[in-house]
């Protein structure tokens, strides 16, 4: 192995370390109901994979407002391996991410033989891990990497890398297969999430900038090819046009130009091309929700000097293109990658973090670009004290982020104490209601309700929320119910593995509730866990006796006979002639699992 090729993996490796160590506590996080209800633990669709489930992944368009297929898909895969449990979905996030680092540096060292071939190796290959290190621990990654649901984001991004890497090799090699792979590789970040859309202008801007770097008869003069991507680009933005006009789901139907204007949607883009261009500028504040757009007003100072920026930083570009080309290359790529996070057709509309990620990858493209032209011994290490400092500083800032995500109420109780908008502390105070409402704290939601409400009247759900808690409390918590109809769901469908996911969730939101117990141990006897069942019951058989609990420690002696478990097969023969005897009435026989 060469020095060149064990500076790579020695850098890859600490890389690794350091990330994998900064994101360890989201593993611990729970799911939000922050989006996570309504995608996952209380979508009716989601399972295990199956013939069924791949033919809803790709032909939905109502749970989603984007077509997404494959990441149904890989949550489905997910639940295939751990159900409900939030565990594994965080996995999944925090081992991407990684991937998505280390992709990053080995594409950043790439790109430097392009555009520094002279530089320093050792001081490139010191910039190269320094950017990517600082991307992967930025705060503004923490909301996709410690949250459950934008596992879709991480998965693009990684398809993307994936797409660059493939791009870079075509644009040194001029091979055709490479010209192919990079073009199945942006397909199938398409069908991942379509956020990157608009990333085949990046990597034409990015081609064309290396282009210039290279010899004139390298191969990476030839880069106009790239433009073939455009062609799934368009296919993927015409079916998301369809989808937002056409889908069936529970989405308000986009606003006219009546409603909202062609100078509010220039103003509201303006703003939103600013706020990302900034984006890897802004270390602090970060929030799961912001409300700059919840009133958009063209000439607002606000939008008025965002109008500014985006207009003098293209002249600004176009007129030192030959002068300083990496700058042009960064600024139009990354206007390239935020177009569809501009909220064209939608009102109101949030600039969130999760969208800054590809925005990120060009700042540190253009980061290793600067940092390998600097050739004074002196200012170099005056650069990588810097580096050290704002990575520390990223790293620590990143670290409080991760507790917020920890839960929905840790979330929502940070937003109600930072944000300043009325509309969004309603919204904060709505969520910690729910949370209190699921728990059975119903006077405490009720508390939240009424001061949401004294905030924003028209707050819909605000009002749905007062309406419920002011009811009788039922007998089981709302969100567990909620599991029990989907595990009944599940179960009409045959789907018994993804009915005990749902079960399993109900007993853990509501650990003292019998009939979700109950429900799990009958189906675990029916799906051959007669001593997981046993534990179940056994609990619940301590604060209920009826005949339930008979027509269980039947099914539990079956079961055990058929495994030829013969010690517990007694022990249940023994307790359903106790229970008999305790509701005064002779066994009955068994009953097929499937009619619970």
């Amino acid at each position: 192995m060469d020095s060149g090729s064990a500076a790579k993996w020695i850098g890859a490796g600490l890389l690794l370390l350091l990330v994998g160590l900064l994101y360890w506590p989201a593993l611990d996080g729970d799911f939000l109901t922050w989006d996570d209800n309504t995608s996952i633990y209380e979508n009716a669709y989601l399972g295990g994979l199956n013939g069924s489930r791949i033919e809803w992944a790709f032909t939905d368009t109502t749970q989603s407002l984007r077509y997404m297929p494959l990441s149904w898909l890989a949550y489905s895969a997910i639940f295939e391996l751990g159900g409900l449990n939030p565990w594994y979905y965080h996995a999944a996030n925090v081992a991407v991410h990684l991937a998505n680092a280390v992709l990053l540096y080995f594409a950043l060292r790439r790109i430097l033989r392009f555009v520094r071939p002279d530089a320093e190796a050792r001081w490139s290959e010191i910039g190269a891990w320094f950017a990517a290190a600082i991307w992967a621990a930025h705060p503004l990654r923490v909301e996709v990497v410690a949250w459950a649901l934008p596992l879709t984001y991480a998965l693009t991004w990684c398809a993307l890398l994936v797409t660059l890497h493939f791009c870079l090799a075509a644009l040194s090699s001029g091979r055709r297969i490479w010209k192919i792979a990079t073009v199945v590789a942006y397909t199938i970040a398409l069908l991942i999430y379509p956020i990157g859309i608009s990333a085949w202008l990046a990597f034409a801007v990015l081609a064309a900038w290396l282009a210039r770097k290279s010899t004139p008869d390298a191969p990476a003069r030839q880069w106009k090819w790239i433009f073939v991507l455009a062609v799934p680009a368009i296919a993927s933005a015409g079916l998301a046009v369809w989808i937002r006009w056409h889908g069936a789901g529970h989405w308000n139907p986009p606003l006219t130009l009546a409603q909202f204007g062609v100078a509010q949607r220039a103003a509201q883009a303006a703003y939103a091309w600013a706020y990302y261009v900034g984006s890897p500028f802004r270390v602090i504040g970060a929030s799961p929700i912001y409300g700059s757009l919840l009133e958009v007003n063209p000439m607002g100072a606000r939008f008025v000097f965002a109008g500014v920026v985006v207009v003098a930083g293209s002249a600004v570009a176009w007129t030192i293109r030959r002068r300083s080309g990496g700058f042009g290359a960064w600024w139009l790529a990354t206007l390239a990658l935020a177009l569809p996070a501009l909220g064209l057709t939608e009102h109101p509309f949030f600039t969130s973090d999760r969208y800054t990620g590809l925005i990120g990858i060009v700042f540190a493209i253009g980061m290793i670009g600067a940092w390998a032209g600097v050739a004074s011994a002196r200012i170099q290490r005056v650069i990588a004290l810097v580096a050290c400092a704002a990575l520390v500083g990223c790293a620590l800032l990143a670290e409080r982020q991760i507790g917020f995500w920890r839960s929905t109420e840790t979330l929502f109780r940070h937003v109600a104490e930072t944000a300043q908008h009325p509309t969004v502390l309603a919204e904060a105070h709505f969520r910690l209601g729910t949370v209190a409402e699921d728990a059975g704290s119903y006077d405490v939601a009720k508390k939240e309700a009424v001061t949401g409400l004294a905030l924003d009247p028209s707050h819909r759900n605000l009002k749905m929320l007062l309406e419920r808690v002011s009811l009788p409390p039922p007998p089981i918590r709302r969100a567990a119910n909620t599991q029990l109809e989907l595990a009944r769901f599940a179960l009409q469908l045959g789907d018994t593995w993804t009915a005990q996911a749902h079960f399993r969730r109900a007993v853990a939101l509501d650990p003292g509730a019998i009939e979700p117990r109950v429900r799990l141990a009958l189906l675990l006897v029916g799906t051959g866990e007669p001593r997981e069942a046993l534990a179940h019951f056994s609990w619940a058989e301590r604060r209920k006796h009826d005949g339930t609990n008979a027509l269980f420690y039947t099914s539990l002696e079956e079961s055990a006979r058929r495994r030829g478990d013969t010690a517990l097969a007694e022990a249940a023969r023994r307790a359903r002639e106790r229970e008999s005897s305790v509701v005064g009435r002779p066994a009955p026989g068994s009953v097929p699992v499937h009619r619970i």
